[in-house]
């Protein structure tokens, strides 16, 4: 018996692994945007140190947390192409000079006209600055 559970937990093991990851779109394209959770990793080419900015990105909206506050949208695109907006947000005061970099980063999002996924990265495109997010998993 004890070696038959070991078989069925290293069977199980690539299916828990893939529940890590964002969710394949419909389609079954090899361009296909998953949906799901992701983290900003770079703004208009430059990297974000801020390790809590977060997107998710579903069929017909978006939410996450922005440089200070939560926010949200609509998403009325057909992936990959985007029409984000209008994003609307919690209103906490921004120590420093996290709320440039937040109305830069919500301006961005709302500008996206495009996505793309490759090399294990989301890119967001439109007449904003670049944003790139690696996939997320929520701590809870």
């Amino acid at each position: 018996m004890r070696g038959l559970g070991k078989v069925a937990a290293l069977a199980l093991a690539p299916l828990l692994l893939a529940a890590c990851e964002p969710a394949a779109t419909t389609g079954g394209s090899a361009a296909a945007v998953p949906l799901g959770d992701y983290q900003l990793v770079s703004m208009g080419g430059q990297d974000v140190e801020s390790a809590h900015v977060t997107l998710l990105l579903e069929a017909d909206r978006i939410s996450g947390a922005g440089f200070c506050n939560r926010y949200s949208g609509a998403q009325a695109g057909t992936l990959p192409e985007l029409a984000i907006g209008p994003v609307v947000s919690t209103r906490m005061a921004c120590i420093g000079d996290r709320m440039p970099q937040e109305t830069g980063y919500f301006a961005a999002i709302e500008g996206a006209t495009a996505a793309r996924f490759e090399g294990g990265r989301l890119t967001l495109t439109g007449s904003g600055p670049e944003l790139v997010y690696t996939p997320h998993t929520p701590e809870g």
